[in-house]
């Protein structure tokens, strides 16, 4: 079944949240958490908060209570919003709305550095003393250490407080430009015009001619592409690669070992594990090869089916089976996803102007949103569970915060 021939497929609901963009109530909000973070910043200006001044757990407490009141608002807000502006980057409302918020929150990012600066002067028994006070402190050691970590890189607060104000016209605004840009971006398919995530939902066809004429247009219009690609790309990198540099990272990669909290013989571990493993890779592709017969494997047969499935592997027997094969492990994951697809989380199929790849985001208490783009095989099934993964992560921990992955 070819994608121009695939039924309409689930979109997620944002109705239980706001009736529309252009509610009033989304207004009211905004308005809300504008207030907020205003707050948020005398706050932080009448204790004092910034580099070598005193932390108390008192003070500390009432800075943690303020930035996640902000947060909880933020998270309902700016999922709102993205469920609009990740799936039609070409609606103008909600173009205006991703601007509201971001203007809205750019004082967040500084105050989140003040915060680092201020407990980068705890050494690990200043730090204990006041976890030991405090309940509410305490619930928050993890992202109070990790903190004290980071400290260690900062520049000067002014500096620091003028990379923050930058972000969202610098490397945000790249980002930005680059998720919109794609999202618009589609090849010629038999006449027909398909947007990438369609061209690219063609791999997993059983018919070769059309998996290459499908490759040759995704090629075609991501080669038309390269120069605004590129120009992001440079964009995003440039500034973390400055900023690494300037903060005292040895080099570009230490930034991201602290942020995702593993060590550099971790890395170096799971790459040589990558690395072991490419000669079973090569041979898997041999064979496979083999099983199309080909004398190789051309890029157009990386995801072709081999053999024959008894089941066609559409949205709907997708989540089937993944809720099957969910509550075999647990039935408690197996009733999360249940949940999931009985409210309509996921919006799944591949359409002009929706962003590529799949991502799981946090919604409202423990509920969450999914965007994928659905093709019909088993691999897609499987990011289907990825992100399913994400959202019962955002229920454990509700509310959740948004947790991405790019899957092609």
């Amino acid at each position: 079944m070819t994608t121009t021939q695939m039924p309409e497929m689930p979109r997620w609901r944002t109705d239980d949240l706001y009736p529309s963009l252009d509610d009033a109530r989304v207004s009211t909000d905004l308005a809300a958490l504008r207030g907020q973070v205003a707050e948020l910043e005398s706050t932080f200006d009448r204790l004092n908060v910034r580099k070598g001044e005193a932390v108390t757990a008192e003070a500390l407490e009432q800075v943690l209570s303020g930035l996640n009141a902000v947060t909880l608002r933020l998270i309902t807000l700016r999922g709102y919003i993205n469920a609009f502006a990740s799936t039609d980057s070409r609606d103008a409302l909600a173009q205006q709305r991703v601007g509201e918020l971001t203007t809205l929150t750019l004082p967040l990012g500084p105050l989140r550095s003040r915060l680092t600066a201020w407990l980068g002067s705890l050494d690990d028994a200043c730090l204990d003393a006041v976890l030991q006070q405090s309940e509410v402190v305490r619930e928050h050691e993890y992202l109070l250490r990790r903190s004290v970590r980071f400290a260690r890189h900062q520049m000067t607060p002014p500096e620091e407080d003028l990379a923050a104000r930058l972000n969202p016209s610098g490397a945000g605004g790249w980002a930005k430009l680059h998720g919109n840009y794609t999202s618009q971006l589609g090849g010629t398919f038999r006449g027909e015009r398909l947007p990438v995530t369609a061209l690219r939902a063609l791999a997993t066809e059983a018919d070769e001619g059309v998996r290459r004429e499908a490759f040759d247009a995704e090629l075609a219009a991501w080669k038309d592409a390269e120069l605004v690609c590129a120009a992001c790309l440079n964009g995003v990198k440039g500034e973390s690669g400055t900023l690494a540099r300037r903060r005292g990272f040895s080099d570009p990669v230490e930034p991201s070992l602290l942020t995702n909290a593993i060590d550099r013989a971790t890395l170096d571990a799971m790459q040589a594990a990558v690395v072991r493993s490419l000669p079973d890779f090569r041979r898997y592709f041999a064979a496979k090869a083999r099983a199309l017969g080909k004398t190789g494997l051309d890029w157009w047969d990386l995801f072709a089916p081999v053999g024959r499935s008894e089941t066609e592997w559409t949205y709907e027997a997708g989540a089937r089976f993944v809720e099957a094969q969910f509550r075999a492990y647990s039935g408690k994951l197996g009733d999360f996803a249940a949940r999931a697809f009985q409210e309509d989380w996921v919006d799944a199929g591949p359409r002009d102007g929706k962003r590529g790849g799949a991502f799981c985001m946090g919604w409202e208490g423990d509920a969450s949103r999914i965007l994928m783009n659905h093709s019909p095989s088993l691999d897609s099934v499987s990011t289907l569970a990825h992100e399913l993964g994400h959202g019962y992560h955002n229920l454990l921990k509700a509310p959740g915060l948004r947790c991405s992955v790019r899957r092609p």
